[in-house]
């Protein structure tokens, strides 16, 4: 099999687009979660600073804005695992069987 043959006869395949496109959502989507909660805290440190500043209970010493950045950080590690978890699962599905046909 000729390697350019390979590479247009998956380009072209059906699985190959709907893979793509499958992708692109989830890419998408998980990116814009990602974003949108580290701007929206960037826009409590600009604009709201003491909210930040308040403590999460009387007299304790942690306050909202640790308890933010550190929700950040772990909103970080759930959209990683959300993705690796789609590339294991039903993406690399998706190319076993697009390779199983344009393989015949």
């Amino acid at each position: 099999m000729d390697s350019p043959d390979v590479a247009e006869r998956i380009s072209q395949h059906m699985l190959f687009k709907e893979l793509v496109t499958r992708r692109a959502k989830v890419v998408r989507l998980l990116m814009s979660v990602g974003l949108i909660a580290n701007f929206l805290l960037i826009a409590l440190v600009a604009f709201f600073p003491q909210i930040l500043r308040m403590p999460v209970e009387p007299g304790e010493a942690t306050t909202i804005g640790v308890v933010l950045a550190v929700g950040i950080i772990v909103l970080g590690w759930a959209i990683t695992w959300i993705y690796v978890y789609m590339a294991n699962g039903t993406f690399d599905r998706l190319s076993a069987v697009l390779l199983n046909e344009v393989a015949r």
